[in-house]
């Protein structure tokens, strides 16, 4: 569903892949893009925290998009750590690789809807970007899954 022109969006936004994907995450999301290094993996964490990483002082939880999303696909060494500028909450993703950053005037292509069938994905909706669909990411859906996951739930988390 392609939306009016009337709601078109103009949006800057840093391009990565993960898995056989292509994400996009607004830069006003972006603190920084830094060169992977050693996460430390969390016991009994969630199976979408990778670990935590120290940068210049700073625990940041590192998130797996992959775990998450619940993609398909051989797990890949991450090319780069995105470090996301959060206001009270230190979180960075994994990215396989970092395209571009790109800015988006011709619309969402298909936007997902947050309520439909209790979709709690946070993928906001698909844009285009050289005739190949690009998965919007959706911060506020991001950090609400993470705030509001059931860390009692002893199912769903990795003895690591």
């Amino acid at each position: 569903m392609m939306l009016p022109a009337s709601q078109e969006v103009g949006l800057q936004c840093l391009l990565f892949d993960d898995v056989d994907q292509r994400f996009a995450l607004e830069v006003s999301y972006v603190e920084e893009i830094i060169l992977p290094r050693q996460i430390i993996p969390v016991p009994l964490s969630p199976r979408f925290v990778e670990g935590i990483i120290n940068l210049r002082g700073r625990v940041i939880t590192v998130l797996s998009l992959r775990e998450l999303l619940e993609l398909k696909g051989e797990r890949e060494r991450p090319a780069a750590i995105v470090v996301l500028k959060i206001p009270e909450m230190d979180l960075a993703l994994e990215a396989c690789g970092i395209v571009s950053i790109e800015n988006f005037q011709t619309g969402i292509m298909a936007e997902e809807d947050p309520e439909e069938d209790g979709n709690r994905s946070p993928v906001k909706g698909v844009l285009q970007h050289e005739g190949f669909p690009v998965n919007l990411l959706d911060m506020e859906r991001l950090i609400s899954l993470v705030v509001e996951y059931d860390y009692q739930d002893t199912d769903e988390v990795v003895g690591r």
